[in-house]
């Protein structure tokens, strides 16, 4: 009940005009309180995003049966080219004219220092065991479960705000009889300190 506090703060008033703002006065009732509280129900709120989800899950389940399609990318980016450099060859000195140079081979280029990868990739279901049917058949068993778990949210909050509108219009009541009790005893008392002023009592 504590969830339901504010809500006997709002009724303190119910069934006489309260103020919303500087000009415009409203009445709670209990369809107005009802609404009010499911509202601003948290629990409310959560189950409903709850059902949203599992929709999108069943729509995802679905989605199977059509095939995917995908494309991938990827970027690396590296200081330096990657390189292989082979070491220096010394010609033999029985090689005319050239004997004893020493040759160094260019440097062979791997990976340049900006890669960027694509992968593009697709396919269609021609054989699953029914498995997507299985999958797409527990989504929507998800759906109907947290739908339920909704309106058992909804139906607690109205339970909880009715409630506590009884409970505040019972509330005015005792207070309004008491009241009225109050006047009656001072009544009486009036006219008994009457009568004792004139010596009747």
């Amino acid at each position: 009940m504590h969830k339901s506090l504010w809500l006997a703060f709002l009724l303190l008033t119910c069934g006489s005009p309260i103020i919303a703002d500087s000009t415009t006065p409203i009445t709670l009732d209990m369809q107005t309180v009802s609404r009010m509280a499911v509202e601003r129900n948290l629990a409310v709120k959560s189950a409903e995003k709850d059902v949203q989800t599992a929709r999108y899950q069943v729509r995802e389940a679905e989605s199977y049966k059509h095939g995917r399609a995908g494309l991938k990318a990827a970027y690396l980016h590296m200081n330096d080219d990657i390189l292989i450099n082979s070491p220096s060859v010394t010609l033999p000195s029985s090689v005319p004219l050239l004997g004893g140079l020493s040759l160094t081979p260019p440097p062979v280029e791997i990976a340049p220092q900006e890669v960027v990868h694509l992968t593009l990739e697709a396919g269609y279901p021609i054989y699953t065991g029914r498995k997507i049917d299985y999958a797409v058949s527990q989504a929507r068993s998800g759906v109907a479960a947290r739908e339920a778990l909704a309106e058992d949210a909804k139906s607690g909050a109205i339970l909880d705000s009715e409630r506590c509108y009884l409970g505040v219009l019972l509330a005015k009541h005792v207070v309004n009889v008491n009241q009225q009790a109050l006047d009656s005893y001072k009544e009486h008392l009036n006219h008994a300190r009457i009568a004792y002023d004139k010596g009747i009592v």
